[in-house]
């Protein structure tokens, strides 16, 4: 063999080493051999004691109940660790109550390597205060946009400018019409319109249950869309570690959700997590730990954001805090993602590379 041949063959097999070196580096270490790979995680927030126990109240007992999500897999740096069915088919976390928790907890999970998250449908699903301008309680809400109810400006109320029509303004101006605002970049996310179609098309005419004491509650309200009966819809969704509540909070949150969605969104419900757990998907998808089009976010209305005529807003906020997670709402909130889940379970060849054309 000539120096000149030798020299060839090795130049080409440094490239082909390079080459493998670079695919090999652009996989997520998850990816590896006995990895678990979920088709789905459902991610809720709010629980109260342990899920495997049926009195436990919180958004994940139904769930770990139901589909006997038995199987504890711990997860460093997470909030909880996953419960899962003995396939590892379905697979559930708590994220914890807020944006701090909601952050970590997908951080940890993404950033695991004994998870293979890359090709997972993530549903997250809780409860939340409802817009009675645009819903009612039990409903159950697909989002569309989410926006972050906390990256504000904010004075104190007694104090602000007379011609501040809300107290809270854009981040990082002095008056609420500020034509450059600072943005961080997770102010607003938009969810996925096809797997938003999907979601929505599956459910929209499910029947919806309604609960006696939730019935009577709405009829106080003078809105005809808060005294309607529960039903699915998309709207807007903001999420932000500052509980508010009152109808003036909710009239800044309907014009926060129109300013910074640029006219598309329409805010119905306010929770928290939202904007942590997105940031996380958005940002680690970039590694192609998670898939940003495989997300899904849905829920259902607990209490309403303010108080009704004769009521003052600590006498409403009062019975939010003892009001929350119906039964009748928390089925609702099941039978609606359990309809998109079972759906992409049965049909994963279809799901499994995304979500597939709409027929």
């Amino acid at each position: 063999m000539g120096r000149r041949t030798y020299f060839i063959i090795a130049s080409l097999a440094l490239i082909l080493v390079a080459i493998v070196v670079f695919l090999v580096q652009r996989q997520p270490p998850s990816s590896q051999r006995g990895a678990v790979q979920p088709s789905v995680l459902i991610i809720s927030m709010f629980q109260l004691g342990d899920p495997l126990d049926p009195a436990s109240p919180g958004e994940a007992t139904i769930w770990v109940q139901q589909h006997q999500l038995n199987e504890l897999i711990a997860i460093p740096g997470a909030y909880s660790p996953l419960y899962c069915n003995a396939s590892r088919e379905i697979c559930l976390v708590i994220s914890g109550v807020g944006a701090v928790n909601a952050s970590m907890t997908m951080m940890a999970l993404g950033l695991n390597d004994g998870l293979d998250l890359s090709r997972t449908y993530l549903l997250m699903a809780g409860i939340a205060g409802v817009n009675p301008n645009a819903t009612t309680v039990e409903s159950v809400a697909w989002a569309d946009w989410v926006v972050d109810s906390s990256i504000s400006g904010e004075f104190d109320s007694r104090e602000a400018p007379p011609d501040f029509e809300y107290p809270r303004f854009p981040y990082g101006c002095d008056s609420p019409d500020c034509a450059e605002p600072y943005r961080m970049g997770s102010e607003v996310f938009e969810m996925d319109p096809l797997m938003l179609e999907w979601g929505y098309s599956l459910t929209k005419d499910l029947k919806l249950s309604e609960s006696a004491a939730a019935k009577a509650k709405k009829q106080r309200y003078e809105q005809a869309t808060a005294r309607s009966s529960p039903s699915v819809l998309i709207c807007s969704i903001t999420g932000g570690n500052t509980w508010w509540h009152g109808k003036l909070f909710s009239g800044w949150a309907e014009k926060w959700v129109q300013e910074l969605t640029g006219g598309k969104g329409e805010y119905c419900m306010t929770a928290a997590e939202e904007p942590a757990v997105l940031a996380a998907v958005k940002n680690l998808g970039k590694q192609g730990r998670f898939d940003p089009k495989r997300m899904m976010l849905i829920r259902v209305g607990s209490n309403f954001d303010q108080p009704h005529p004769g009521q003052t807003p600590q006498e409403s906020l009062h019975a939010a805090l003892t009001e929350v997670n119906s039964a009748a709402g928390m089925d609702n909130l099941h039978l609606v993602g359990w309809t998109v889940v079972e759906t992409i379970l049965t049909n994963w060849e279809a799901w499994r590379n995304g979500p597939p054309k709409l027929p």
